[in-house]
């Protein structure tokens, strides 16, 4: 078992296995997970009782719900990760993760920002020209996180003008 890692928790990173983290100190070596591993998923993960031996791991995290010490976690995002990597595309248009470019769309936004905070407006053209950064984060608010930041900055200069 390959353990040249730790988590921000100091916790031993396992590189052989990409969906679990075991945590030695915490492992009984009860043989819960193994036996899930070789009765209900029919694999023989024997890695999990520190046997230096392959295992065909498929990553369903049976093993982390039946120890009983805590032991063995799942990684977090493992089947989001996984996922992008044999369609990113996809993945990206089905969890509405994909960023927004279109001008017209933005600039909606921005204009509803705009007129939503005159007295904002007044202090960014007296002279408060830190405000760009609050007028940027409140139409990336309002667009959840999806609006292009150089698009928003580029519009709101021209509309601040």
């Amino acid at each position: 078992m390959l353990m040249n890692r730790t988590t921000p928790f100091m916790v031993p990173v396992d590189d052989a296995n990409p969906a679990i983290i075991k945590n030695e100190a915490l492992c009984s070596e009860c043989g819960h997970c193994f036996a899930v591993c070789e009765e209900e998923i029919g694999v023989a993960a024997k890695y999990l009782l520190n046997q230096r031996e392959a295992y065909p791991c498929i990553g369903c995290g049976q093993c982390s719900a039946v120890c009983p010490e805590k032991a063995i976690t799942g990684r977090p995002h493992y089947k989001i990760v996984k996922e992008l990597i044999q369609d990113p595309e996809k993945i990206v248009e089905e969890k509405g993760l994909k960023q927004v470019t279109d001008t017209g769309a933005i600039e909606a936004i921005v204009d509803k920002v705009i007129a939503e905070n005159p007295d904002k407006v007044n202090a960014y053209k007296g002279g408060k020209v830190g405000l760009m950064g609050w007028f940027v984060g409140q139409v990336i608010k309002e667009s959840r996180g999806k609006a292009n930041p150089q698009v928003v900055n580029r519009l709101l200069a021209a509309k601040l003008a």
